[in-house]
C-alpha cells in the first residue's frame, strides 16, 4: 500500500466516524484503525525520503543560512527573514519566531523540490538535493544549471560556490562550497 492511499483510507475513515454515533461502534472502529495504523508499514521506494535525512537537510539549511527573526537584504539585496525566506510581495513579516521560520523554510523547500520534480524526472533524495540548490541560488537559476547539463555531470556541483559581490566581483563561498558539497552528498546518497 502506497502512503497516497494509505492517506486517503484513513481519511476516509476518520469522515465515517465524524458522523457515526457515539456508541460500540465507532469504538470499534476507532480500535480498528488504531491496529491496522500500528501494524503498517509502508516499503521504501526509490522516490522515498527518510525523516532522518530530510531533517538533516533542513539541519543543515539552518545552519546555513542562520536565523534572523526580522527583515534584512540578503546578498543579492531581496528582503529576506527567518532562515532564508525571500519576503514575497503581499507578506508583512515584521518579526518572526523559529518555528514560524522554520515553516516557512520547509514550505519554500517544498516549492523548490516541487519545481524540481516538475522539470526533471529527480524524485526523492535527488529532487531533494536539487532542491536544496534551488531554495539558496532560486529556482530560475537551477533550471539555467541544469538545462546546461548540471544532472549529466553532477560531480561538477561543487563548483557552483560562487556568487557575485555589490562590486560586481565574483567570490569563491567556502559557505557555499560546504552546502554544494552537502547537496551532492544527498544526490548521491552518501548521507
Amino acid at each position: 500500500m502506497t502512503k497516497t492511499t494509505l492517506y486517503i483510507v484513513l481519511a476516509f475513515i476518520a469522515l465515517i466516524i465524524c458522523f457515526m454515533p457515539i456508541g460500540t461502534t465507532r469504538l470499534i472502529l476507532k480500535e480498528i484503525i488504531k491496529e491496522k495504523i500500528d501494524t503498517l508499514h509502508v516499503e521504501p521506494t526509490e522516490c522515498s525520503v527518510t525523516d532522518s535525512l530530510y531533517n538533516s537537510v533542513i539541519d543543515h539549511i539552518k545552519s546555513c543560512e542562520g536565523f534572523r527573526s526580522t527583515p534584512y537584504k540578503d546578498t543579492n539585496g531581496a528582503l529576506t527573514i527567518g532562515y532564508g525566506h525571500c519576503i514575497k510581495e503581499g507578506e508583512k513579516y515584521i518579526k518572526v519566531n523559529k518555528a514560524i521560520a522554520e515553516k516557512l523554510l520547509v514550505e519554500d523547500l517544498t516549492r523548490c523540490v516541487n519545481h524540481i520534480e516538475k522539470i526533471t524526472d529527480l524524485c526523492g533524495r535527488q529532487s531533494l538535493a536539487m532542491g536544496m540548490l534551488a531554495f539558496n541560488c532560486g529556482t530560475g537559476k537551477v533550471s539555467g544549471y541544469i538545462n546546461r547539463g548540471l544532472l549529466d555531470n553532477i560531480e561538477a556541483l561543487p563548483r557552483y560556490c560562487h556568487y557575485t559581490n555589490s562590486k560586481g566581483i565574483t567570490v569563491k563561498s567556502t559557505g557555499l562550497l560546504k552546502r554544494r558539497t552537502f547537496e551532492l552528498k544527498v544526490y548521491t546518497n552518501e548521507i
